[in-house]
């Protein structure tokens, strides 16, 4: 396990005057000594996808090399759950079960959780249980899942070759699974982005966030009911920085946007920019673990992770 100095390139604590001399002040979001650990690692190409199991292990894909990969952070091991994933780029646990945007099958594929005799959630097995694409032919190439409740919102974009598109255009789908997890109605909920790429939901599941990478920017759309979104919002222009990749968001609505070569910038639920976390070269995507205040980071062919005071329960 490798650890480094984490160097910020800034951060940005807002007080009230009024209230800085009757409150203690509160301690900053990115530690100042803050260690970036890099905690797996070793023939990785492209690491993407970090996702929380209900055990509190990482998975994470590795997509040249077609795996899925499981880090245990009790022992501090890595496992290879499947070295067949498609090219599974983003992740998501969903009832047990783990869903994965395999983008070179085209498909969403559901690997099904394995139950003990009462229920509780053992593991996930390998093979996958279910395969699906859209309703009249296959995906562009699924980048990014994430779930509301019993629906989920799923990025579709295109890198790459051109040439055999199976859609008009780069879209957002909702993939409604009121009834079975197993199956979806599919709908197109956003066809006004250039490159969509993160996905994330604020915590009262009320706003629905995406990162188009092609215009490098972070728009914000109501959710109003399944498979119908409001009219998008401007969050953050990242013109600056460059183009947005996966993004998470915290307890307190914080989102945690990846930018591709550079690291982890966090915004405010009002698009405000509260600090950045240089992560290393092909930085691409972030989870929180189960404490809810240590972030995992996908990035230089690893998987890395760092403590934030984010405030949240360690229970």
């Amino acid at each position: 396990m490798t650890r480094y100095a984490v160097p910020v390139v800034w951060l940005i604590c807002v007080t009230a005057p009024s209230a800085a001399a009757e409150a203690p002040e509160e301690a900053p979001l990115i530690p100042p000594d803050a260690v970036v650990e890099v905690v797996s690692t070793g023939g990785y190409r492209f690491t993407e996808g970090p996702a929380l199991a209900p055990d509190g292990s990482i998975y994470f894909s590795d997509i040249p090399n077609n795996a899925i990969h499981r880090y245990d952070p009790a022992t501090g091991k890595t496992t290879l759950f499947t070295d067949d994933s498609g090219g599974a780029n983003g992740l998501m646990f969903m009832d047990g079960h783990l869903y994965a945007c395999a983008g070179k099958r085209r498909t969403v594929d559901i690997y099904p959780a394995v139950r003990s005799d009462d229920g509780q959630w053992e593991s996930i097995r390998p093979e996958i249980h279910h395969s699906f694409d859209s309703s009249n032919g296959r995906f562009n190439s699924p980048n990014d899942i994430v779930f509301n409740g019993r629906e989920a919102f799923m990025t579709d974009p295109r890198y790459g070759k051109r040439d055999d598109l199976e859609k008009p255009g780069e879209f957002v789908y909702s993939l409604d699974s009121a009834d079975d997890l197993r199956s979806f109605a599919i709908n197109t909920v956003a066809e006004d982005l250039v490159k969509p790429n993160g996905i994330g939901i604020s915590p009262d599941r009320e706003t629905l966030y995406i990162a188009d990478n092609g215009d490098k920017k972070i728009f914000a759309y109501k959710i109003h009911t399944f498979a119908r979104i409001g009219d998008r919002r401007l969050l953050h222009d990242l013109s600056d920085l460059g183009g947005p990749d996966g993004m998470t968001v915290d307890h307190a609505g914080r989102l945690y946007v990846a930018i591709f070569g550079k690291g982890i910038l966090i915004l405010s639920p009002d698009g405000e920019r509260l600090g950045f976390l240089e992560t290393g070269p092909q930085t691409t995507n972030c989870v929180f673990g189960a404490d809810g205040r240590t972030l995992y980071v996908t990035a230089e062919k690893a998987l890395k992770r760092v403590v934030l005071n984010t405030g949240a329960p360690t229970e």
